[in-house]
């Protein structure tokens, strides 16, 4: 009885739509992180110029933000398969790009075109995935997700340590072309639920509960990096490069447990023992910095982002219900967004730093606080589906143990 429980569980988590719908979020979302880890080596075929270069990582963010509350307006009145068909498509053509045109100005076009094609259909392109997920299921669909991602973002960065720029190129055409599979698969529009204005959905104390803590994660995710480079030596520089590795592998694992733990204890706990984790890893370091503490605050780094991430991919779709759930994607992707991307560049920019233990207790003061919205919101997984879920458990220890009763006799 457990066997068929777990088999028709296993059915609906994994599906050929369900993980051709799953490459329609990993392929942006592995093209996205690989594309800004390495935007500089990107760029070297456009310019060699690093003002030219700061330009259009500025106007990639920025069209990337513009971009994703217009994907999210337009989702409505524009056929799905369309938007998404030309966000990929746009996306494709201007990462190839890339290593045919040359100059300043190619740079900054290049840069808002990339920008585009990431925030116009990252909207439909989460909410087609939620849309073919059950609630009680959702997590572990999410989690499913997050793994895919960074694994391509793990084979991605792995291929770039060792390929040249123009073969970094091909790689992320590759992974952004990955968007078409959903549109080779099923259908991509689907019954699109009411539309929603943006006073009315931030109207609401949950979704504005639920924002906040994901704010301050992102922008303390970019402020770490004003730790980073007041870290020298080559004990610290041989740490923070084993530490890089062990965060993407503690998001893709922990992603699994992270979904588990959305469907099965509900949304909160998981974004709670996220930043948790986070806050403590932070505290870690200021107290003891080394080359071990950098190891380990950035393994636990990875494993927050594992349990939060899975859970902001639940989240606005839960909230949305049966409306339509592009524009709960676009808030929860535009505040990360720029939370990151205003933070994130600028000590490398500036090439500044702060001490370790001045900044690092300060950061995980920071998330301590962040937890308290997560407190008062409401838990979005329905108690129904926690209750038939525990339920079901019970049916099935029930029903083993009815069997190995009757072997007995």
């Amino acid at each position: 009885m457990r066997a068929v429980s777990f088999s028709n569980d296993v059915r609906r988590v994994i599906s050929k739509q369900q993980v051709a719908k799953t490459f329609a979020v990993a392929s942006a979302l592995s093209w996205f992180f690989v594309l800004e880890l390495n935007f500089g080596t990107f760029f070297q075929y456009v310019t060699n110029d690093r003002f030219w270069v700061f330009g259009a990582g500025v106007l990639f963010f920025v069209f990337g933000t513009l971009s994703t509350l217009l994907g999210a307006y337009i989702s409505k009145s524009v056929n799905r398969r369309k938007l998404l068909l030309w966000s990929v498509s746009i996306g494709v053509l201007s990462t190839l790009s890339l290593a045919i045109f040359h100059g300043n100005v190619f740079s900054l076009l290049l840069g808002s075109l990339m920008g585009f094609s990431y925030g116009i259909g990252f909207p439909s392109a989460a909410a087609l995935f939620s849309d073919s997920t059950e609630i009680g299921f959702r997590g572990r669909c999410a989690g499913i997700l997050v793994l895919i991602t960074f694994i391509l973002i793990a084979v991605g960065m792995s291929i770039a340590q060792i390929a040249s720029p123009l073969e970094l190129i091909t790689i992320a055409v590759v992974l952004r072309a990955l968007g078409f599979l959903p549109l080779t698969v099923g259908t991509c529009c689907g019954e699109i639920g009411k539309d929603k204005t943006w006073s009315s959905i931030l109207d609401r104390r949950d979704v504005v509960l639920y924002l906040l803590p994901w704010i301050m994660f992102n922008v303390v995710s970019g402020l770490s990096n004003f730790i980073y480079p007041g870290l020298k030596g080559p004990d610290f520089v041989s740490a923070i490069n084993t530490g890089d590795i062990a965060q993407f592998f503690g998001v893709a694992v922990f992603s699994i447990v992270s979904g588990f733990v959305c469907d099965r204890f509900g949304r909160k706990p998981s974004i709670v023992v996220g930043i948790l984790m986070f806050g403590i890893s932070f505290a870690v370091l200021g107290v003891a910095p080394s080359p071990l503490s950098v190891i380990f605050q950035e393994t636990v780094f990875g494993v927050a982002w594992g349990f939060c991430m899975v859970a902001y991919l639940t989240i606005p779709a839960d909230l949305a219900g049966s409306a339509s759930r592009e524009k709960y994607y676009a808030l929860i992707n535009v505040l990360a967004f720029a939370g990151f991307s205003l933070t994130f560049p600028v000590p490398l920019i500036l090439g500044i730093s702060e001490p370790v233990s001045l900044l690092s207790p300060v950061l995980s003061v920071l998330l301590f606080v962040s937890i308290a919205p997560v407190l008062f919101a409401s838990e979005t997984l329905p108690e129904t589906e926690l209750y038939s879920r525990r339920l079901r458990e019970h049916l099935d220890k029930v029903g083993k143990e009815v069997a190995e009763s009757k072997k007995k006799k």
